[in-house]
């Protein structure tokens, strides 16, 4: 032993001569190996060939390549070869036959070489046979599983950004909420997730904000009862062409009845060299001298920075002891095999199978350690895969909401506990009823028929009880061939609850009917109001201007009192004219065009100067040049404007001089406003009724509001949307949304 340290001692500065570097490489992998001549003949072939054909290297050196192929002709092997003369380089799959007999899958990577004096191929084959099977178990797997799973519908949805949900079915099912509330944003389906659950999965779910990525997802829930369930969330996101999240597409499942952990899968492929797998050489200190770029882009780093690093670097923490056990071995028996985890640079980690051997000199002194290393994941994902595949296949059906029947003509086979509960006999029971039996006899003849015939369609019946009650179920089947038998999947669902919403619904049909009729009334009442309510505000401003403007001259008394009297009827005017809108707060206005945003605001600052100049608020404008022209209507977003900045205005306080900053920026198809003042500020508990007609902060004028009831209809009207965020004592900031795209109007 001391005999030994002391070569591996006196070896650890010897370098290891570059031209050993091909040797060790081909002894050592774990693919096979064969350099061919042109006439197809094998000339070196390295151990791990042996081992996948069966073969000795005396006897693959006599034979030629196409000898080892089971499915191609000579002719065939040729027109490849031929092939890769011209390219250089190929890639393929196809099956060999071992000495044996036996038929394996393999992958083979060819290269060509003219070195010259000579002309060769070199070729690396690799057994991919396990791998092939083991993807077939989970095809076929999946396959029973997604028969399964279109018997066993679940709450369908399309996730937007913003937690927003276009929900497409069976949300009362899941969580009490009818699809119309969800959709209206009326419940957020982020604010019913339970507390203690609801960060994780926020975080989790921002990963597929970054890429197309699919997610399974288990938490609570807190139902529209308060009642807490379990679900678990089927996701997978989708990106516009230009690489934008588009949104989450998924469905939600009640596993209320099961708390079963499943970890989520995650897929990342690597590109291998030639090789077929990372290569590295290390000095007997552990330092790199050598890698290939197959193992430096497995750890996200380049050849260059990994040289003259440590390999320990490359390998977490808690591994650490496995890594000096792995090192141990190597140096004590001259070899290990066997799995380690790797470290990524972005601080991930991947399992790779590693083939560490000590390299000698010709004196018998050891030099260094060689090792090649394959990512593993793909496998450990397809094994896990597998196992997860099966396990759902077999408990799904008793978690479903639905009961689920397996009968085969009308001799029940299987049910599940959801379907015994719905009926209220037992397994027994039902078997000596029949599936016939379980109908009142007005659909027994119906039901006859559709399961003689292989009926597969959605239809409704009316169940019978073991007590003698009565329930509406929707009945959905899929027919199936197992073993040669002609098998059928039901899946019964109770519609009560659906048959008296769809009753309550027809009520509420004709009563929205009716209010569309008084609604009509009111929006031919808002366009009149809106076209009177832009001009005498003008007014209400230019005669306020001119009495200042008279009286500040002292002369002309009588036209002073003129315009006083002017003044006042065009006040009274305007207030009638807010009072009539009050009734027609609904109405969308007409006459659009190219409207310039940038022209409108200027024009509105201008009239507004010397107010705001009086009140001490400096008012700037930015970016708004240079915003593209929408389809509006010019005297509704000149309301929009004078409505906002009047607030801002009369909002000041006594702290001195305020600001009003109007920025405006383009993007997604949007316009984006934004209205922030450093003035008065808004109370909380005033937050939520800004909105409303005629609310306002001001009471000492009588005042008729603050007017954002008016600006919110109106931007409704063009596609657009308002948000406000203020703080008393520190202001209010006002974001405005305006779609560029053409805009129809709805009114015809």
């Amino acid at each position: 032993m001391n005999e030994r340290q002391g070569k591996l001692s006196k070896s650890a500065e010897l370098p290891i001569e570059p031209a050993d570097h091909s040797r060790i490489i081909i002894d050592i992998s774990m693919d096979g190996f064969c350099r061919v001549g042109l006439d197809g003949k094998l000339l070196e072939v390295n151990r791990a060939l042996c081992d996948i054909t069966g073969y000795s290297r005396e006897e693959l050196l006599r034979m030629n390549g196409a000898d080892l192929d089971a499915v191609k002709t000579m002719e065939e092997v040729s027109e490849i070869m031929d092939k890769i003369v011209k390219q250089g380089y190929d890639r393929l799959e196809s099956k060999h036959r071992r000495k044996d007999g036996t038929i394996i899958d393999v992958e083979v990577s060819i290269q060509y070489c003219n070195s010259g004096d000579d002309e060769f191929f070199f070729a690396f084959i690799r057994d991919i046979t396990h791998l092939k099977r083991s993807m077939d178990k989970v095809r076929k797997s999946e396959e029973v599983y997604r028969n399964l799973c279109n018997n066993i519908p679940g709450m369908v949805y399309r996730g937007l950004p913003g937690w927003l949900a276009d929900i497409k079915s069976n949300s009362e099912e899941i969580c009490g909420y009818s699809p119309e509330e969800l959709n209206s944003n009326k419940v957020n389906w982020l604010d019913i997730i339970h507390p203690d659950d609801r960060e994780r999965v926020g975080l989790e779910a921002l990963q597929m904000n970054e890429k197309p990525c699919a997610m399974v997802q288990e938490y609570r829930i807190i139902a529209k009862d308060q009642s807490v369930r379990w679900v678990e969330d089927h996701k997978a996101s989708t990106f516009t062409d230009g690489g934008v999240f588009d949104g989450v597409d998924g469905v939600v499942f009640d596993v209320t009845s099961r708390k079963k952990d499943e970890e989520n899968l995650r897929s990342s492929i690597y590109a291998m060299d030639n090789c077929g797998g990372g290569l590295a050489i290390l000095n007997m200190d552990g330092i790199i001298q050598y890698v290939n770029g197959a193992f430096a882009q497995m750890h996200g780093y380049t050849t260059d920075e990994m040289l003259g690093d440590h390999m320990s670097n490359y390998h977490l923490p808690e591994h650490i002891e496995e890594v000096r056990a792995a090192i141990d071995q190597v140096v004590t028996t001259g070899y290990f095999e066997g799995e380690l985890w790797h470290a990524r640079r972005d601080g991930g980690a991947f399992p790779g199978y590693m083939t560490s051997t000590l390299v000698e000199d010709d004196l018998g002194n050891a030099t260094g350690i060689i090792g090649t290393l394959q990512d593993i994941t793909e496998r450990k994902m397809v094994e896990d895969e597998l196992k997860a595949s099966e396990a759902r296949f077999h408990i799904l059906s008793d978690v479903a909401v639905e009961g689920i029947v397996i009968h085969e003509d009308e001799n029940i086979l299987d049910i599940n506990k959801r379907y015994t509960e719905m009926f209220g006999y037992n397994v027994d029971e039902l078997r000596a009823v029949g599936i016939v039996g379980t109908v009142i006899p007005e659909y027994r003849e119906r039901l006859a028929n559709n399961i003689a015939s292989g009926y597969e369609g959605v239809y409704e019946v009316i169940a019978l009880r073991k007590d003698g009650t009565t329930f509406p179920v929707e009945v959905q089947v899929k027919q199936l061939q197992l073993n040669g038998r002609t098998i059928r999947v039901g899946s019964i669902r109770d519609i009560s609850v659906r048959k008296q919403l769809e009753t309550e619904r027809a009520i509420y049909k004709e009563d929205l009917l009716q209010a569309q009729r008084h609604a009509y009334l009111g929006c031919m009442g808002a366009i009149v109001a809106h076209e009177l309510n832009q001009p005498l505000t003008k007014l209400n401003i230019l005669l306020d201007r001119a009495v200042e403007e008279l009286e500040n001259s002292g002369v002309c008394t009588k036209a002073l009192v003129n315009v006083k009297d002017g003044l006042s009827e065009a006040k009274n005017a305007k207030a009638i004219i807010q009072q009539f809108r009050r009734y027609s707060r609904d109405s969308v206005l007409r006459g659009y065009s190219k409207v310039n945003v940038g022209v409108i605001a200027e024009r509105i600052v201008g009239v507004l100067s010397e107010r705001a100049k009086e009140a001490n608020i400096h008012i700037s404008m930015d970016g708004l040049d240079d915003l593209p022209e929408i389809d509006a209507n010019t005297k509704a977003l000149e309301q929009v404007f004078l409505n906002l900045i009047q607030n801002a205005i009369q909002a000041i306080d006594d702290r001195g001089v305020h600001r009003l900053d109007i920025t405006g920026k383009y993007a997604d198809g949007y316009i984006e406003l934004c209205f922030a003042d450093d003035c008065r500020g808004i109370a909380s508990e005033n937050l939520d009724k800004i909105f409303d007609p005629f609310f306002s902060t001001k009471t000492e004028d009588g005042g008729m509001g603050l007017g954002l009831d008016i600006v919110q209809q109106i931007l409704m009207s063009f596609g657009g949307q308002i948000g406000v965020k203020s703080k008393l004592g520190t202001g209010t900031t006002f974001h405005v949304t305006l779609p560029v795209n053409d805009f129809t109007e709805s009114l015809g």
